[in-house]
């Protein structure tokens, strides 16, 4: 008899202490649960803020920011404030879409904003909504925020200040120094580089004739092919081979890039550098050294017209020609003839309108200068920043900053 009283004892502690304990456990769980879905809702409003900047930063890379016309820069950077509101849409936290507000005011608290950064690092300073702080080469920035309504706790309300916020600062890096592919797609980097001294006062330079009037091409919005037209962005020749006596046009130069073979040159002219090539020849990158000079081989000379290998040349840039986008040249300051090498500076972007024969029996392209992001891009400070940075507007490495 007394043991079953002992044991009707200890039955009745284990259940008030099971009544103390499960309480408990279940606010534990709870709270475990809460910590899970704030910590899931953060990460996945700053990926969605993250993607919406990064889609408006690449919308913003188009060619209106050659075209010195006002009348351009607001449709573009609509066109980007469309793409974030849109793809801010397509993400998700913790189950409920990111909306963002346009904020047509540019309003500094706004959801979407723009502005400019000198520097990835540097302060956001956002632009005035006045004509002429609006004026597309002004702006290389947006920011966008995003805040999501609070999360309620599993046992109470959940308080305004609790609401979920990310931001993510996206910019457009002119800074560019080099390429170093991360992937094996071929970086359109074409093995023909061009003259200049960056700062126009070369006359048979790239930046010189830059400067030109000469505007007698544009693409046709709906087929993309080139026809006679102006659209407000010049087109410039450059000539490889014999060029006639005073000849002010372009010069440029076959240019070795991770090649050994002639064919294996012709295979770029349509396809671009290969990750692989780049490596084989320059390591990690295709950067420019300390002094802003990259060594590479070149030479100034040109198959003659109706040879295998003038055919196989022209063959390959006109493939390249057809399809109408942007390719990245290489600019080079010197050229020694004697020892086959060509000292490049820097580089641009620009399509390929025509491919014809000079009188002379040279080559000679007629190229439209052109936006172009390329992913592969190395941007960086430098304490001496080489001289084209000055004026290239051309390419772009669409990033995160701040």
């Amino acid at each position: 008899m007394l043991r079953a009283k002992v044991t009707s004892r200890h039955a009745g502690a284990s259940s008030v202490m099971t009544l103390i304990v499960l309480p408990v456990l279940l606010l534990l769980v709870g709270l475990v649960v809460y910590v899970g879905m704030i910590r899931d809702a953060r990460t996945e409003s700053q990926n969605g803020a993250d993607a919406a900047a990064l889609a408006a930063g690449l919308a913003m890379v188009h060619d209106d920011l050659l075209r010195n016309d006002l009348g351009c820069d607001r449709p573009r950077l609509q066109a980007a404030r469309s793409m974030a509101m849109r793809v801010g849409h397509e993400n998700v936290s913790a189950g409920k879409r990111l909306e963002l507000s346009p904020n047509l005011q540019n309003d500094p608290d706004g959801d979407i904003v723009f502005g400019y950064l000198d520097e990835p690092l540097s302060v956001f300073q956002v632009a005035l909504c006045s004509e002429a702080e609006w004026a597309g080469h002004n702006i290389n920035t947006v920011r966008v925020t995003n805040t999501r309504d609070p999360i309620h706790a599993p046992f109470g309300g959940a308080s305004p200040d609790r609401a979920v916020r990310a931001r993510s600062t996206v910019m457009l890096d002119h800074r560019v120094v080099g390429f170093r592919p991360t992937v094996d797609a071929p970086v359109p980097l074409m093995p023909i580089g061009v003259l200049t001294d960056h700062i126009g006062l070369l006359p048979m330079g790239w930046d010189a004739h830059c400067r030109t009037d000469t505007d007698e091409w544009k693409q046709d919005a709906v087929t993309g092919e080139w026809v006679p037209g102006q659209d407000l962005i010049p087109e410039i020749v450059v000539v490889l081979g014999p060029r006639a006596p005073g000849d002010q046009l372009v010069p440029a130069a076959f240019v070795q890039l991770g090649v050994d073979s002639f064919d294996e040159t012709v295979t770029q002219l349509r396809e671009g550098v290969t990750r692989a090539q780049i490596e084989a020849k320059y390591g990690s990158g295709l950067v420019l050294g300390p002094d802003n000079i990259l060594p590479v081989p070149g030479t100034a000379g040109c198959p003659k017209p109706n040879t295998p290998g003038r055919q196989k040349i022209d063959e390959s840039l006109r493939s390249a020609a057809q399809r109408a986008e942007p390719w990245i040249f290489p600019l080079f300051s010197k050229l020694n003839e004697e020892t086959g090498t060509l000292h490049v500076t820097g580089w641009m972007a620009a399509r390929i309108v025509l491919v014809s024969a000079t009188p002379e029996g040279g080559l000679a392209l007629t190229l439209q200068p052109a936006v172009l992001h390329q992913a592969s891009a190395v941007t960086e400070s430098r304490a001496n920043p080489p001289a084209f940075w000055a004026n290239n507007k051309t390419i772009v490495r669409v990033r995160l900053a701040q």
